[in-house]
């Protein structure tokens, strides 16, 4: 029981406090990084590759712009054939500067160059071509989606309790659920664990593997019906652990333990 007892303020701690804190941090770090552009990630003075080897891209300086943007002063970019259209041949580009610019609308992301020399041409072929333009964008791949995060498992334990929001008192039982899980599977594994002399040492192991599937299973489809509505709050998980309680106090007063107490009352 003491052994339980600390799993069990190790899980609230994790439940109840960290593993919200936890996502919570994770979604604004994966919201900060989806705003960078590859423009963001240069190091200044070193050749970097992009887009599975279709740009390689180097910067002699890092410093900042009119707008406080990042920017990359004396730009070398060179674009392989994998980066071009079918047919196009290798193209070379070479800049005062370059920084990064999102369009508002559409949300796509670009690489602004100023002062461009462009080359066009496969080296040793003699049709090469040169251009000099004021400006040039070269289109940046989309940020990689990250996988969503429902809002409240994000959500503070202290702003879940006394929410009216279904899907918020779902996630709230299933914290406290997490922490009824251990007094719980203590109740049931204690008469699970004492077997006969002729009995294999393993022998109950793997029905007391289905019992705390099928309730982890259960918790986790109640909780489910909860935020969707097709099943009452007030009924919510309870009902889950006090069914798998009964299971433990039946199997409690069936094993060894229960004998002699009966034996003992009748005495």
């Amino acid at each position: 029981l003491g052994v339980a007892a600390m799993i069990m303020m190790l899980v609230a701690a994790i439940s109840l406090y960290l593993a919200p804190e936890g996502l919570r941090n994770g979604e604004q770090l994966k919201l900060s990084q989806n705003q960078l552009t590859e423009v963001d990630l240069i190091v200044a003075g070193q050749f970097q590759t992009f887009g599975d080897g279709e740009r390689v891209t180097y910067t002699e300086r890092v410093g900042a712009g009119g707008q406080g943007e990042r920017e990359l002063q004396n730009v070398f970019v060179a674009l392989t054939p994998a980066g071009q259209t079918s047919g196009e041949p290798p193209r070379i580009i070479i800049a005062d500067s370059a920084r990064p610019v999102i369009d508002a609308e559409t949300g796509a992301r670009f690489m602004r160059l100023d002062s461009v020399l462009q080359y066009d041409g496969t080296p040793g072929a003699a049709d090469f071509s040169i251009g000099q333009f004021d400006a040039q964008a070269i289109l940046l791949p989309a940020p990689e989606e990250f996988e969503e995060v429902l809002e409240e498992s994000t959500l503070s334990t202290l702003t879940l309790i006394g929410s009216p929001d279904i899907a918020h008192q779902a996630e709230l039982q299933w914290r406290i659920s997490v922490l009824l899980l251990i007094p719980v599977i203590t109740l049931i594994a204690v008469p699970m664990s004492r077997v006969k002399p002729r009995q294999g040492r393993y022998s109950k192991l793997f029905p007391a593997a289905l019992i705390y599937v099928a309730y982890f299973i259960s918790l986790e489809f109640c909780r489910d019906r909860i935020a969707e509505g097709e099943l009452d709050p007030t009924v919510g998980l309870w009902w889950v652990h006090l069914v798998f309680i009964a299971i433990g106090v039946t199997l409690f007063r069936a094993g060894p333990e229960g004998l002699k107490l009966k034996l003992r009352a009748g005495t």
